[in-house]
C-alpha cells in the first residue's frame, strides 16, 4: 500500500532531534531508545527550530512540513515506560534536512489510513479521521466552503494516530505501507498548497485525547536502575532534588521524619517546601508555620493529625509541644513520646460527622443523635394485642428473586403487596427486589403482614438465592448508652451461635459480617462516646458519620441504624419467603431486645440476673452462648436456635 510521506508536526514538543547524520540503517529496536534519550536529556526538539525560525503560536506550512523516512515496525521496544509512547516514526524536516523521531500521535497524515473501520463522525480507537464536510480545494488551491464542492477532485481529508495502542496488526500494517513522494499517487493533496486557516481549523479541532498534549511532559528517569522514558500524562511524574522520577521510582524513595527519626517512603511524608499548599488546605497555614519555626522540614502524614487538635463545639484545644519533642535525640523517646500524645488525644477527642469534638461536647452531641436520629420518623402508638405479646414496633426487608429486571418494573406488573414497598437493592442476583414494610408494625400485625407476604410471593413465584438475606428493624428510640453496651456484650458471645444457625455461603456475606469484638473493650467503655468510637473504628471498620452507606452498617447487629433511623438492625438470617422461620427469627431477637432493656433498667429479677454474669469477666468467660440465650429467651429460643444449628451442620 503506497501513502504519501508528506506530514505536518502537529505537537512539536514531543518530536525529539535525531543526534545521527549516518545512514537510515543505523536507527533500530535496539538503539532507538538510547537516541531518544539523549534528545530528551539535552531538551533537542523539534520546538527549539519553531522558537529560532518561526513564530511557535503561528508557524508556516513549511515549517511544520517533514517526510517519513522510517517506520519501526518492531512491537516491543526497550526503554519506554509504555509502549503507546514510542518514537516509531523517523521524519525528515523538509526545510533543513533535519531528522526526528516522533510517534504517531504527533503527526497529521494526508488522506485516510485504512488501518481500522471509521464511522462517519470520523471516530475510531486509534485513530481520528477529519472529514471535508466543509472544505475543499480548488486547482487553485483556494478553500471553498459549501456542500457544491464536496465532489471536487482535489479534496482536503487529514488523519491522526490517536495514542494507539500499539499491537501486531496495526504495526504490521504500518510496516506494509510503502511511504512515497505525493508526486507518485494519483490523488497528489500538497500540504504546501493548503491554506494557513485550514490547517489552523484542524488544529483546532483536535483535543488532549488525540495529539495536543500541551507541555514538556516527556521525561527520562532518574532512578539509577530504571532510566525509562515516560509521558507524565499517562503515568505521573515524581520530583526530588531537581530530579524528575516516574512513579515507581518516586515511591521508592525513602526520607527520616524530623519528628520520630523513622525512614518513610516519600509518598507517606509532608515536605514543608513542596506540599505548603496541601498542608495549608487540610490543617491550615498556623500548622504550616508552627512546624516551620521549630525547624521541621519532613513529617510523616501519620503524625501529622496528632499536631494540632481543637473542638469545634467549645474551642478546647491542645497542640504537640515540638520543642520537647525536638530536645529529646533518640528514636526511642521520640517514639514514647509521639505515642502518650497520640492516646492523650484519642482518648479527649472524637470525629463525629467529618467535625472535632472534644469528648464532654461529643457526649452531648451523640445523646442529641440518639434522642433526634438523622431520619427522624413518627413513631406509631404501640396497641398491643392478646394473640402476639411483641409490644416493640418493628419492620422487616425481605430479598428475593423475580422474573422482573428490576423493581419499577415488578411495581408496574404485579404492584406491591400489602403493607410493603418494593424497592431496588443493588447487592442482589439479576431480579433482585427488596420487599420493606412501608410502616412500622407491632403486635398482630406482625404475623399479618409477613404472612401476607407469604402469600404474595407464593402468587408471583418468587424465590430467593444465596444473595438473599431477612433484615429485621427494631424501634430502639429508648436504647440508651447502658442498653447499646449491654446490647453488645450479648451479641458479642452469642454471635458464634448464631453464625453457626446459618447457611455455609450466608456465614461470610460481606453484607452481614460477623459482630467480633474483645470482651474487655466493650467493657472498659465509659460513655456513649467511647461506646460510639469503639464499634465505627474496630467493628465498623470506618469513621462516626450519618452517611446512611457507612460501612458500619454492614454488620449482623447494626448499631449504626440506630442512630440513623434510631432501630437496631440484625442482618443475620438468610432469605426465606416462608413465613414461620421470619417469624421464629423475629420472636428470637425480640426477647433479646427486651432482655436488654431489663438488663440495663434492672427493673425485673431477669435483668439483675443476667447483669451479674454479663459484667463478670469470669462468669461470661466460662458460660456457654447456649446457656445464655436461654437465659434470655427460655426454652424456646434454645429450641430454635439449636435446630438451625443442626440443620445447617449434618
Amino acid at each position: 500500500m503506497q501513502y504519501s510521506n508528506e506530514v505536518l508536526v502537529l505537537n512539536p514538543r514531543m518530536v525529539l532531534y535525531l543526534d545521527s547524520k549516518e545512514d537510515r540503517e543505523i536507527v533500530n529496536r535496539d538503539n532507538l531508545q538510547y537516541y531518544a534519550k539523549a534528545s530528551i536529556i539535552k531538551s533537542h526538539r523539534f520546538r527549539d527550530y519553531l522558537f529560532t525560525h518561526s513564530r511557535e503560536n503561528s508557524p508556516t506550512i513549511s515549517d511544520l512540513l517533514c517526510k517519513v523516512d522510517m517506520f519501526i515496525s518492531d512491537l516491543n521496544i526497550e526503554g519506554y515506560d509504555w509502549q503507546g509512547q514510542v518514537h516509531r516514526f523517523i521524519i525528515e524536516h523538509k526545510k533543513t534536512g533535519n531528522r526526528y523521531l516522533a510517534r504517531g500521535q504527533d503527526l497529521l497524515f494526508q488522506d485516510k489510513i485504512l488501518l481500522y473501520h471509521v464511522d462517519e463522525l470520523g471516530k475510531s480507537m486509534n485513530l481520528s479521521y477529519i472529514k471535508p464536510t466543509k472544505h475543499s480545494i480548488s486547482r487553485f488551491g483556494a478553500i471553498r466552503r459549501g456542500q457544491k464542492v464536496i465532489n471536487a477532485p482535489h479534496r482536503i481529508a487529514s488523519t491522526i494516530l490517536k495514542k494507539p495502542n500499539y499491537n501486531n496488526e496495526i504495526v504490521q500494517k504500518l510496516a506494509d505501507v510503502e511511504w512515497v513522494e505525493p508526486s507518485r499517487l494519483e490523488h497528489n493533496n500538497r500540504f504546501f498548497r493548503i491554506q494557513k486557516e485550514y490547517i489552523r481549523s484542524i488544529l483546532h479541532s483536535l483535543d488532549d485525547s488525540t495529539a495536543r498534549v500541551r507541555g514538556n511532559s516527556l521525561y527520562v528517569c532518574s532512578g539509577e536502575n530504571c532510566n525509562l522514558i515516560f509521558h507524565t500524562r499517562i503515568n505521573g511524574v515524581g520530583e526530588y532534588e531537581d530530579k524528575r522520577y516516574c512513579m515507581s521510582c518516586y515511591r521508592d524513595i525513602e526520607l527520616i521524619c524530623n519528628l520520630s527519626l523513622d525512614s518513610k517512603h516519600i509518598l507517606d511524608v509532608y515536605r514543608t517546601d513542596v506540599d505548603k499548599s496541601n498542608i495549608i488546605n487540610k490543617f491550615g497555614v498556623d500548622i504550616l508555620e508552627y512546624l516551620v519555626e521549630h525547624g521541621v522540614d519532613i513529617i510523616s502524614k501519620e503524625h501529622m493529625p496528632c499536631i494540632h487538635r481543637s473542638c469545634n463545639h467549645c474551642g478546647n484545644s491542645t497542640s504537640l509541644d515540638l520543642e520537647k519533642l525536638m530536645s529529646r535525640r533518640t528514636q526511642n523517646t521520640k517514639h514514647k513520646y509521639l505515642d502518650e500524645h497520640k492516646k492523650y488525644i484519642e482518648d479527649n477527642y472524637v470525629k463525629i460527622d467529618f467535625t472535632e469534638f472534644c469528648n464532654s461536647c461529643a457526649e452531648e452531641s451523640l445523646n442529641n443523635r440518639l434522642f433526634t436520629t438523622y431520619r427522624d420518623y413518627r413513631r406509631p402508638k404501640p396497641i398491643i394485642h392478646k394473640k402476639n405479646g411483641i409490644n416493640r414496633h418493628l419492620s422487616i426487608e425481605s430479598e428475593v428473586i423475580t422474573e422482573y429486571d428490576d423493581a419499577d418494573e415488578y411495581v408496574d406488573n404485579v404492584s406491591s403487596p400489602r403493607g410493603f414497598d418494593v424497592i431496588h437493592d443493588g447487592s442482589l442476583s439479576c431480579g433482585g427486589v427488596e420487599f420493606k414494610h412501608y410502616r412500622p408494625v407491632i403486635g398482630d400485625k406482625i404475623r399479618e403482614t409477613i404472612m401476607g407476604l407469604e402469600y404474595h410471593h407464593d402468587e408471583e413465584n418468587n424465590y430467593v438465592d444465596d444473595s438473599c438475606g431477612i433484615h429485621v428493624h427494631f424501634n430502639a428510640r429508648d436504647f440508651r448508652f447502658k442498653e447499646l453496651k449491654a446490647l453488645c456484650i450479648i451479641m458479642n458471645h452469642i454471635d458464634d451461635y448464631i453464625i453457626e444457625s446459618l447457611p455455609e455461603e450466608r456465614r461470610t456475606s460481606t453484607y452481614a459480617k460477623r459482630f467480633l469484638a474483645s470482651y474487655n473493650d466493650i467493657v472498659e467503655c465509659r460513655n456513649i462516646v467511647e461506646l460510639t468510637n469503639w464499634y465505627y473504628k474496630v467493628i465498623g471498620k470506618s469513621s462516626i458519620n450519618t452517611d446512611r452507606y457507612n460501612q458500619a452498617r454492614y454488620i449482623g447487629t447494626n448499631l449504626h441504624a440506630r442512630f440513623y433511623h434510631g432501630t437496631i438492625e440484625f442482618r443475620y438470617h438468610e432469605g426465606s419467603i416462608d413465613s414461620t422461620p421470619i417469624l421464629k427469627w423475629i420472636d428470637f431477637l425480640y426477647e433479646i431486645m427486651q432482655s436488654v432493656k431489663e438488663i440495663a433498667s434492672r427493673s425485673t429479677k431477669k435483668g439483675r440476673d443476667i447483669e451479674k454474669i454479663i459484667y463478670d469477666r469470669d462468669k461470661i468467660k466460662s458460660l456457654q452462648p447456649i446457656h445464655l440465650i436461654d437465659m434470655i429467651g427460655g426454652r424456646a429460643s434454645c429450641e430454635y436456635i439449636t435446630n438451625k444449628v443442626n440443620k445447617y451442620n449434618m
